[in-house]
């Protein structure tokens, strides 16, 4: 299934020709309190979802392969749930954010029967290795007894797109001492990035980046961000730099527990400061996400 993007659908869906305007502004040249000259700043809110009061969290991080990136819900690795031992254990499906599961990830002895229980309608739960899958539901629920090591990533099929996706994490599983790797595309996500070729660019012994946005990066040479994918601290303060190459584009995180946008603009700056620890944070141009204008923050 292809990604969703509500903040630019919505931006062409409400702004209609006013986006057009915004755009055709940045070929008239810059107006006092236009976009291109105004410094813009931001913060970070985290998503987060209830999870049952008796759990703990598991120090080491379970490799998900990049699977969870964008699932709603998820904090990032580290906040897997720890509920080994335990004979059952039940996991929410909807509820307080209908399209997710609380919690999203959780791990488990082989031999653990698995219970969902749907807080909201119109869902299913489909293992992506066939291992299990249930019926579309309004209410109710469904089990499975996981007796296979190994990591079992799952969704609704219906909304996996929307990040509702889900993992069990059973006995003994690859682990990793880092959020994330270098390599992969982030489950899918920078498959159409031109400019990117595996390589996360190491800056977390710098205390401010510089992202470049436009002009020879990306698709037909201006549309993509340069680096567009970069591992850094918390802390780091990212400054994207537009080109000037009279294309209109901004800076929108889509997923990973960050909340940040520009305006459209063809030239300034935008600066966001990095602050959750152990994420992985997607973002993207409204204007031109299949195009490939899409980067990632790794916040180790």
């Amino acid at each position: 299934m292809s990604e969703q993007f509500p903040s630019w659908r919505a931006l062409l869906a409400a702004t209609g020709s006013a986006g057009a305007a915004l755009i055709a502004g940045c070929l008239g040249g810059a107006t006092p309190g236009s976009p291109g000259s105004t410094t813009e700043s931001t913060t970070t809110t985290q998503k987060n979802m209830t999870t049952p009061e008796n759990t703990t969290t598991t120090p080491e991080y379970i490799d998900y392969d990049f699977f969870l990136t964008d699932a709603v819900g998820w904090d990032g690795p580290g906040s897997t749930v720890d509920r080994r031992g335990d004979a059952e254990v039940r996991i929410a499906v909807g509820g307080e954010d209908r399209f997710g599961f609380s919690p999203v990830a959780v791990h488990v002895d082989p031999g653990t029967t698995i219970v969902w229980e749907w807080k909201s309608p119109g869902h299913n739960v489909h293992a992506k290795n066939g291992e299990f899958e249930s019926q579309i539901k309004d209410s109710g629920t469904f089990e499975d007894t996981v007796t296979k090591q190994g990591v079992i990533p799952y969704f609704c099929q219906l909304h996996e797109s929307q990040g509702m996706k889900g993992a069990l994490a059973v006995g003994d599983v690859p682990t990793t001492t880092t959020p994330a790797r270098d390599g992969g595309d982030f489950g899918g996500w920078l498959a159409n990035t031109k400019n990117y070729d595996g390589t996360v660019v190491d800056e977390t012994d710098a205390t401010s980046i510089t992202i470049t946005i436009g002009e020879g990066t990306g698709f037909d040479g201006n549309i993509g961000f340069s680096p567009p994918v970069v591992r850094v601290s918390p802390g780091t303060t990212i400054t994207w730099e537009w080109t000037g190459d009279d294309v209109g584009h901004d800076v929108d995180a889509v997923f990973g527990g960050a909340s940040f946008a520009s305006s459209v603009k063809c030239e300034g700056s935008f600066t966001w400061t990095a602050s959750e620890p152990s994420s992985i944070v997607k973002y993207c141009c409204n204007l031109h996400p299949n195009h490939g204008e899409r980067g990632v923050i790794v916040v180790e």
